[in-house]
Order: C-alpha cells, then structure tokens, then sequence
C-alpha cells in the first residue's frame, strides 16, 4: 500500500535564470525547490526550442531572464510548424489534490488552446492552465479532467497582449479561482477531479497541450510557481503587490462596489461628485 504524506508549501519554482546544456543539448532549466528540472523541446522537424530572453519584468527581484516561446502559428516558421514547449519528466509533477499555479506572463498572441501548463497522460487525464481559448480573447482557463472536464474561465480579455502580467489559479476542494494581477476574476465550485487522482503522469509539459490540434504557447514565461495548496485571495494580492509594488489590490471577489465611478475601488467624495453630476440625467427612454 502506498500513502502519501502532505504538508503545504511551494513545490516547484522556475526562474528561468539558467539553461544548462552539458546533459542536453537544447537546455535544461532548474526547478530551484524540488528539482523536477524542465528540458527545451520542439515538436518540430527541426531543433528550435524555447530560450532564455532578458525581456523581463524589471521589478522581478533576481531575474535577468525569462523563458521564450517562439511560436507565432502564422506561417513564417522555416520548419513548419511552430512547436517550441518544455517538459518536466517528473512523473508525480502536478500531481496534488489542491493547488496553485502562478506565472508572470508575457502574451504575444497567436493560435487557440494555448497553454501556460499542460501536465498529464493524454486527452483524457490531465490539468491545465491555458492562457488563450479561442480567437486571441485573452480567457485564461484552469481545467482538470479525470474522464471529464471541469473548468473554470476568467472573462473575456483577461489576458493582455504584449504585457506582463500576474496569472495565477488556485484549486481548493472543489473551488477553482482564477487571478489576473493579484485580483480575483473567476470561481467555480464544479471542480470534483483532483490532478492526484489519476497519477503518475508522463506528458507534463510548459507551454504545450495534450490535444495535438492546440497551438503552442506564444511568449514568454517568468518566475512559474506550483503550490501543492491553494493560496489564500490576501496572498495572491500580497504575490501581486510584493513584485509590482502596487499600492493596493482590489477585492472584487468580496465587494461589489456599484457605486465606485472611478474605478479606483474605494467609494469616496470623487464618486460622490460623479454621482450627483449624473442626478436626474436622462436615462429613460419613452414610448412615442
């Protein structure tokens, strides 16, 4: 009988600092915590993989690099096709009941399904991050399927192109969440499958889909983290405000705030003032 023994903390951790190419030849990144280190791949019929950038967030304490995925999907790649991702051989990568997986993301757009994280054995068995869904709308989604899928989507646009952002998704019992820089955005209580369940895994890929019809993730990758728990709402906006030094995240997840003109999320005189500007404005429409 097998048992495993649990305790919450960070299990993995890719800085993207290092490519070492002495045991590959197309490069190895460290995992910095657990070691489950990550191998430059391409499904291509050439040799081109992701590489190291020094397009990086400057306030990123420590980073000189981050990783980049060279995969437009607009029909310039010499080689064909654009299939540039990185695999984990680890077997029990991913594999946790709850979890938290949070990345800077630098967008540039391109084909459908991309993903941010893909770990699992096949159509069938797997979790995912996906930072694209379809028509370059900017839905991240996080799914687990264990026969079938379950998900849970940030809205439209969530996502931007061309700008580093904070992505991060939580899964908590039967909770998923998912954040954009440090704000919550999304939650669906319909997540029975645990990423634990059908363990061990063998396709657990950076930047790639189980489904061989998705496109390979377009942009770059940085400061990639996976939590065997689910962070709290306060710690992924403390995980947002620490790196950006932001003055404050909004929580949208707890407050609706109707009356915030601004957008500032405060309700304060200035909302006051838009306010009684807007009285009795004429929004009503008669019947002739």
């Amino acid at each position: 009988a097998v048992r495993w023994v649990w305790y919450p903390r960070l299990v993995n951790h890719y800085t993207f600092e290092d490519m070492d190419t002495s045991s590959d030849p197309n490069g190895v990144t460290t995992d910095i915590v657990s070691g489950y280190n990550a191998s430059m791949k391409s499904n291509d019929v050439g040799s081109d993989v992701p590489v190291r950038e020094p397009n990086v967030l400057a306030e990123l304490t420590g980073s000189t690099y981050s990783l980049k995925f060279d995969n437009p999907n607009d029909g310039g790649d010499p080689n064909v096709v654009d299939t540039q991702y990185a695999q984990v051989a680890e077997p029990y990568a991913g594999s946790y009941a709850d979890m938290t997986i949070s990345a800077w993301v630098y967008w540039n757009g391109g084909g459908n399904w991309q993903r941010i994280v893909d770990y699992g054995n096949d159509t069938n068995y797997y979790m995912f991050l996906s930072a694209n869904t379809s028509g370059e709308n900017g839905i991240v989604r996080l799914a687990v399927k264990d026969g079938s899928e379950q998900s849970v989507s940030a809205p439209t646009g969530s996502l931007p192109i061309g700008e580093w952002t904070l992505v991060t998704a939580t899964l908590e019992g039967d909770t998923g969440k998912v954040f954009i820089n440090g704000e919550w955005v999304a939650t669906s209580t319909s997540l029975t499958s645990n990423a634990v369940d059908y363990g061990p895994t063998t396709n657990n890929w950076i930047g790639r889909s189980q489904w061989s019809g998705d496109a390979y993730f377009n942009g770059l990758l940085d400061d990639l983290k996976i939590y065997n728990y689910a962070r709290t709402t306060d710690q992924v906006a403390g995980d947002y405000m620490t790196v950006s030094n932001a003055a404050y995240v909004c929580d949208s997840e707890n407050y609706d705030l109707a009356y915030d003109y601004n957008d500032d999320c405060i309700i304060d005189l200035s909302d006051v003032v838009i306010f009684i500007d807007r009285w009795l404005d004429g929004y009503r429409i008669y019947a002739d």
